[in-house]
């Protein structure tokens, strides 16, 4: 049985690929509508930059004191940051031009160290060829440095009078250079202290490379799946198209009156459709990948779980519709009126999660808007396969329930 209905299958499948008409409507057509309604409500998949790339910065020291230099090697510690010394003409010129690379410029003057160490006012010219985020964080990181010197220094500073009421300075040949002399040490301890046991820890984590603020799916990572969606059922209500095609010709007929069963012959076209399904999801998932930048999700044992899953509900609804009907123009009407219901309200053309509540309600009283979560879910939210079962469930309910109907009222002749 199996043997004789993979080559029904096979047969199926030859027949569509000899087809460029309808390869073209099935594949190239949803390909450019996922560009094009892609960019036109959204743009390209949301996009994170890559947590390894290193900003570009310049600093010019002129200052031969600690402070300065322990500024200089927290910067040059700062994970995203790619640090270079240069003298003030080389660090003006590095920021005169993009083309150089170079986010921003820092320029230590030659009198920080003292001026910091004293409190009293000193000023650093930073500057940045462009205001962007990558120059904030430059800044940020600027100020974090001299955060941390400063609190460094009001330690060292309390320790040193402490010290000093205690009178550990007073047998000393000279007390003020022996508080100085505490004071740095205290200052070297501090900056010590800060790095190896800091008060805070900022763990962060990328959840998700897809996931939006809100969870609703936009620009490409809508169109893609939803497009995916609409015309594997166009697909595959096609297949039933040429079941009745062969019944009204005589085909099916004619292959009864070989040494196979009914259920062998329609396992077989059933099993081409399917398969062909396959392929079609298959090539507009990697075109999207490939062409459109849209990720599918963190979970690839999801995605094959979930996409044969989809593929299998949209055979046995082709079925069902072809078991449903008398003629091939009757299902080729009702198929459009099926298909474009599927795809509006199941959140096919937009997020369901953008209509009202009760069109939401409706639109899950369709396999379509089943097949949306599941996809969503593992795209936009970055979930995994266990957040998309109870989704499969219900793709399967519909699917156990269309075959029934369809293998119950299919006429072979």
């Amino acid at each position: 049985m199996i043997t004789k209905a993979l080559t029904i299958a096979l047969a199926y499948l030859q027949t569509i690929t000899r087809n460029r008409s309808f390869l073209f409507q099935m594949i190239v057509i949803p390909l450019l509508l996922t560009f094009i309604i892609g960019q036109a409500i959204g743009g390209g998949a949301d996009e994170l930059p890559d947590p390894n790339t290193k900003w570009r910065m310049v600093i010019a020291n002129e200052d031969t004191g600690s402070l300065a230099t322990q500024l200089v090697e927290y910067l040059q510690s700062t994970p995203r940051l790619e640090v270079q010394l240069v003298d003030r003409a080389a660090a003006n010129a590095a920021v005169a031009s993009a083309d150089t690379g170079v986010i921003g410029a820092l320029i230590i003057p030659a009198d920080f160290s003292t001026k910091f160490a004293s409190d009293q006012a000193v000023t650093l010219d930073y500057a940045s060829f462009v205001a962007s985020v990558e120059s904030q964080y430059l800044e940020q990181s600027v100020d974090t440095a001299l955060g941390q010197l400063s609190h460094s220094l009001n330690a060292a500073d309390v320790s040193a009078d402490v010290a000093d009421e205690l009178g550990l300075f007073a047998t000393s040949d000279n007390p003020t250079t022996a508080q100085q002399t505490y004071r740095d040490d205290a200052v070297e301890r501090a900056l010590t202290a800060w790095e190896t046991n800091p008060p805070v820890v900022v763990e962060a984590e990328q959840a998700s490379f897809q996931q939006s603020d809100d969870g609703v799916p936009r620009g490409l990572n809508q169109t893609s799946p939803g497009l995916l969606v609409m015309f594997a059922f166009f697909f595959t209500i096609g297949g039933g198209s040429s079941l009745i095609q062969e019944r009204t010709i005589g085909t099916l007929q004619r292959l009864m009156v070989m040494p196979m069963r009914k259920s062998t012959i329609l396992f077989g076209k059933l099993l081409g459709i399917y398969i062909g399904c396959l392929i079609q999801i298959g090539i507009l998932v990697l075109a999207g990948a490939f062409l459109f930048n849209v990720d599918w999700g963190n979970s690839p044992i999801a995605m094959l779980v979930f996409i044969p899953v989809f593929a299998l509900n949209a055979t046995s609804l082709s079925i069902m519709l072809a078991a449903l009907v008398q003629t091939d123009a009757q299902l080729n009407s009702v198929s459009t009126i099926v298909v474009m219901a599927l795809a509006a309200l199941g959140g096919a053309w937009w997020p369901i999660e953008i209509v009202p509540e009760w069109m939401q309600q409706l639109g899950h009283a369709l396999p379509s808007a089943w097949a949306m979560d599941g996809f969503n879910d593992i795209i936009t939210r970055g979930l995994g396969l266990e957040a998309v079962l109870f989704e499969i469930g219900v793709l399967m309910a519909f699917t156990v329930g269309f075959f029934i109907i369809g293998i119950w009222r299919f006429r072979y002749e």
